[in-house]
Order: C-alpha cells, then sequence, then structure tokens
C-alpha cells in the first residue's frame, strides 16, 4: 500500500482489499494534516493522524455503549 507517498507491506488475516480501504483512510487523514500544516515532519503528521483517528474511535465506542445503554435501559421498564 502507498501511505504518504511511501510504500508499505502489510500482511495480515484480513482480505488484501480491507487492508487496502484501511491504508486509504490512514493516508487520507495523513495527506489532510500535511496539506493543512505543510511545515510538519512526517512523523508528527503520523502522531496526528493517530490521534485523530483514536479520537474517534473512543467516540465512535462510547456512542455505541450509549445506545446499547438506551437499549437496555429500555427493556428494563416494558419488561
Amino acid at each position: 500500500v502507498n501511505i504518504l507517498g511511501e510504500e508499505f507491506v502489510i500482511k495480515g488475516g484480513a482480505s488484501p482489499s480491507y487492508l487496502t480501504r484501511i491504508a486509504e483512510i490512514v493516508d487520507t487523514r495523513m495527506r489532510n494534516i500535511a496539506g493543512a500544516n505543510p511545515k510538519l515532519s512526517r512523523q508528527k503528521v503520523a502522531v496526528l493522524a493517530c490521534l485523530n483517528l483514536a479520537d474517534e474511535l473512543v467516540r465512535a465506542r462510547e456512542e455505541s455503549r450509549g445506545k446499547g445503554n438506551y437499549v437496555k435501559g429500555n427493556r428494563k421498564t416494558e419488561g
């Protein structure tokens, strides 16, 4: 896969299309950060991309848990 102009060989249990898909997400995020901050080093761009993606993951998990609690709460009041 190509991320920010650099080739990486990625091996894993997931399908090649899935690995390409997640690499494209990382590449897009890094390109957006690098474009907005052209003086940042590649390493800093990568760290900022990781922080942004981790933030999205945590927010999605919290939102998912909140919905799960809501559903459980409704079941308790109905039963």
